[in-house]
């Protein structure tokens, strides 16, 4: 832990650690000013390169989703379709089954009268066998004449000739019939073969339905993320536009040399005053205390009422009281170099005020002191101010 010096030490050491926290309030920083703006102008490439990238990835999201979109009204389309020929093929398969009914209903109406027509034709050719065994008797006690009996006969093998023709033609007809019957059954089952395929892919073509409608909504999601994203970017974007746009206008309004830059002037600028220097510059150690102080600057003496002039022409950046040590100045001479003056009263000057080498700024004596402090700072690090100001 720093040990603070104390009594009348302690004044000029405070006071040095106020110019400082001074310093690095941002409203007062005029050299970071540039390098402010390049540092706001580098992230607004940054923020408008991801505004590009997020652009291009809403882009591509809404490419997708038409992509998306017509892939899933191509799946509707097929899947009405599919419906479509699912109906087809079940009242196609509907009317095979009937037919096949249909069929066995002949079948058994065709088994049933060849059934019947067996039965006949057993009498018949029971009756006929019995007559030709019985011939002769018939012949010999018949009262009918042999002429009679002969054509009865005659009759009767051609009734039974007529029945056999009659059972081959319900045969054929009924083989007929059982083979329509397998034709309509092979059909069935073919039938029902495609009806399952058809319906397999119509649960296909469901299940990829449903899986593009999932994409979709995942891709709208995403868009609707990026789009956010995006709003927020650009309205940081825009927000940072402006920024950038102030620091320009800042910096053009910021103090800008003409003639001698100021960097040239090293060991040529005049004294503030006359009077000795009592603190230097630099890390020293109390008398009597040991203890290290670091100094920003040089105290110079002068008498209460004495004039402290501008060492160099410039802006004044800033004018007013600071925390009781009297008014302070700082003078912006441009390229990011400052000079500050402290301890002093009655300002002679005011924020925005141009003034010239020599300009008279305040006078010395605040509260009755009898020395101020001056520094000189390049980009908010203090100098030496020996290093500047004319060898005396």
């Amino acid at each position: 832990m720093i040990r603070l010096p104390s009594g009348r030490h302690r004044r000029p050491f405070l006071c040095q650690l106020l110019l400082l926290a001074l310093l690095l309030v941002p409203s007062l920083r005029p050299p970071l000013a540039a390098d402010e703006l390049a540092s706001k102008q580098k992230q607004l490439k940054q923020m408008q390169q991801q505004i590009s990238a997020t652009s291009g990835q809403l882009a591509q999201k809404t490419r997708a989703e038409h992509s998306t979109l017509q892939q899933l009204e191509q799946l509707q389309n097929r899947v009405t379709g599919s419906q479509r020929q699912l109906d087809a093929a079940s009242t196609e398969l509907a009317q095979l089954r009937q037919q096949v009914s249909e069929a066995q209903l002949q079948i058994d109406q065709y088994e049933q009268v060849l059934q019947q027509a067996r039965g006949a034709v057993v009498k018949r050719l029971r009756a006929l066998y019995t007559s030709d065994d019985s011939s002769s008797l018939c012949l010999l006690f018949s009262t009918e004449s042999p002429l009679t009996l002969a054509e009865n006969a005659d009759f009767l093998r051609r009734i039974t000739a007529h029945d056999q023709a009659l059972l081959h033609s319900y045969r054929d007809q009924l083989q007929q019939s059982r083979q329509v019957r397998q034709t309509l059954q092979q059909q069935l089952e073919r039938q029902q073969q495609l009806l399952d395929q058809q319906q397999r892919q119509r649960q296909q073509l469901l299940a990829d339905q449903k899986e593009k409608e999932q994409l979709i909504r995942q891709i709208r999601n995403d868009k609707a993320s990026l789009a956010g994203v995006l709003a927020e970017l650009e309205e940081r974007s825009r927000s940072l536009a402006n920024l950038v746009d102030t620091l320009k206008q800042r910096q053009r309004d910021s103090y800008q040399p003409r003639g001698q830059r100021f960097a040239q002037a090293r060991s040529q600028l005049p004294w503030p005053s006359t009077g000795k220097v009592r603190q230097e510059f630099g890390t020293f150690t109390q008398q009597g205390l040991g203890t290290g102080v670091k100094s920003n600057g040089l105290e110079i003496a002068a008498l209460p009422g004495s004039p402290i002039k501008a060492v160099w022409p410039g802006q004044v950046v800033f004018a007013g009281p600071f925390k009781g040590y009297g008014e302070l100045l700082i003078v912006d001479h441009g390229d990011q170099y400052y000079s500050l003056y402290a301890q002093t009263r009655d300002l002679r000057v005011g924020k925005g005020d141009r003034v010239d080498s020599g300009t008279v700024l305040a006078l010395s004596g605040y509260d009755q002191r009898d020395s101020y402090h001056f520094e000189i700072r390049h980009r908010g690090t203090p100098v030496n101010p020996r290093q500047w100001l004319k060898p005396r």
